[in-house]
């Protein structure tokens, strides 16, 4: 038999020779698919999750746009049917064109909007016309009560004040004072008295 035959009846018989550094390098390679597979299906999902966050971010940017869309094209609808509904309300409750002024005065500046209806309007409306009407009725009292004190600082001229002893006449101007201005009686006092020593 030759070298061959001898080879062949070897292998023949079962033993198989095997490679070692092939099969070493065919497991790296293996281990390196396995690795870049797992690395790509990271990738994957990672890809998916920047997706669903962008389809809804343009979502959200989609109702932002509507949004903002629809409220620039009421907002002047709206604001025209609040002056006009301001109006009528006024209309409503006064036509002294210096009332309605401090009203809508008072109105834009003291009172908090409860509302854009009518009814929350109206309320609202009510608030500042108390609020301006009790502002010209203090202007009107103080005058009146700075008339009243020199009248009564005329009247009462007459009397000495001797020492801190005020005389009967004296403490009615005070309260008088006091009740047209609403003040404590400390401060209408102090009117007064300077009031009639001028």
């Amino acid at each position: 038999m030759t070298d061959v035959q001898n080879n062949d009846s070897q292998a023949s018989a079962g033993e198989v020779k095997v490679d070692t550094a092939a099969v070493e390098a065919a497991k790296a390679e293996a281990k390196k698919l396995a690795d870049e597979l797992e690395q790509a299906q990271h990738t994957i999902v990672e890809l998916k999750r920047v997706k669903k966050e962008a389809k809804t971010d343009d979502k959200v940017d989609m109702q932002e746009a509507i949004k903002q869309a629809v409220q620039e094209h009421l907002e002047p609808v709206v604001r025209a049917t609040t002056e006009t509904t301001i109006e009528d309300e006024l209309s409503k409750m006064t036509n002294d064109p210096k009332v309605r002024d401090a009203v809508l005065a008072s109105y834009e500046k003291d009172i908090a909007k409860s509302g854009l209806t009518r009814v929350a309007i109206q309320a609202d409306l009510r608030k500042a016309f108390a609020i301006a009407t009790a502002e010209t009725a203090k202007h009107v009292a103080g005058g009146a009560a700075h008339a009243a004190a020199a009248q009564g600082a005329a009247a009462a001229s007459s009397q000495p004040i001797e020492g801190n002893t005020l005389s009967q006449e004296h403490e009615a101007n005070i309260r008088q004072v006091m009740q047209m201005t609403g003040s404590t009686y400390e401060v209408a006092k102090v009117a007064y008295l300077k009031n009639i020593n001028r």
